[in-house]
């Protein structure tokens, strides 16, 4: 069963915008503004990958889910999973208001 549709559904609804395809529908990008760090998503069928910040940096994930119950101090996140439920990567997308954890530098 294909997950792309899922996973571009998921990101579309996040605001994330394509960015590109390849002709057989095989793949699609789209890229999304996760609190001023640009993530771009390459979907398949069956995986995603997701390229943080413009580097090199590639997460493959079979599940992506949008929600707060990370212990990371931001009320929301996008989560990439693999196969067996394990996170593999939290990107934060929404702080809580007025939170002076998530919004000074923590090494200061």
């Amino acid at each position: 069963m294909s997950r792309y549709n899922e996973y571009d559904a998921v990101l579309r609804g996040l605001g994330a915008v394509e960015v590109g395809h390849d002709k057989t529908g095989f793949t699609r990008s789209l890229s999304l503004d996760c609190l001023g760090t640009t993530v771009r998503f390459e979907l398949y069928a069956n995986l995603c990958n997701a390229y943080i910040g413009g580097s090199d940096i590639q997460v493959v994930c079979s599940s992506i889910a949008v929600d707060g119950c990370w212990p990371n101090r931001y009320k929301r996140n996008i989560n990439l999973r693999d196969d067996a439920g394990n996170l593999l990567c939290a990107i934060p997308i929404e702080r809580y208001q007025n939170d002076a954890a998530t919004t000074k530098d923590p090494t200061k």
